[in-house]
């Protein structure tokens, strides 16, 4: 049967047409060339399933539907992301609004070109609308006695069609 090795650092998938294949000659094979490196598999972390259930590898969740193979990026990095995002936010509650925009794209830039070869339209609109509430809060803790209209025309404005740029 066709195996299939991906490797990253120290993590690896193996992909084979069936799971007993797997399970009685792949993982036997893997767990005696790393006992010979003085290695042992992660029985936490090694895990045989089934690539319609999906499974999680470098923050990507990988999962076949139908005749294509998905990848995106996992709840916990979505999860992770938004603590940092939120913590940079909450951390400059003083600082100008052009350095927090310099501070937040530097981590947007960088999580989205990780992420940009999945199938992310619906994680960066969860990211989005998750990083506009933070802004929000951030805004209306600033001016607390000015209203919504008012902290909306300081912060954010109309930039190619979008009336809601913080810019």
């Amino acid at each position: 049967p066709m195996v299939n090795l991906v490797r990253y650092a120290d993590d690896f998938i193996i992909t084979c047409e069936n799971r007993e294949t797997l399970e009685n000659e792949i993982k036997p094979l893997v767990a005696e060339f790393m006992a010979e490196r003085g290695l042992t598999l992660s029985e936490e972390k090694t895990v045989i399933t089934n690539i319609r259930d999906g499974f999680d590898f470098l923050g990507f969740n990988i999962r076949k539907y139908g005749n294509e193979i998905l990848t995106k990026p996992t709840k916990k990095a979505e999860k992770r992301f938004m603590e940092n995002i939120r913590k940079v936010i909450k951390g400059n509650k003083g600082c100008k609004q052009e350095s927090l925009i310099r501070m937040l794209n530097a981590k947007i830039r960088g999580w989205r070109a990780y992420y940009q070869h999945g199938a992310t339209r619906d994680s960066f609109h969860r990211i989005d609308h998750q990083i506009f509430l933070s802004l929000w809060q951030w805004a209306k803790r600033r001016h607390s006695k000015k209203g919504e209209r008012w902290i909306k025309d300081r912060y954010w404005h109309n930039i190619r069609g979008n009336s809601w740029t913080f810019a």
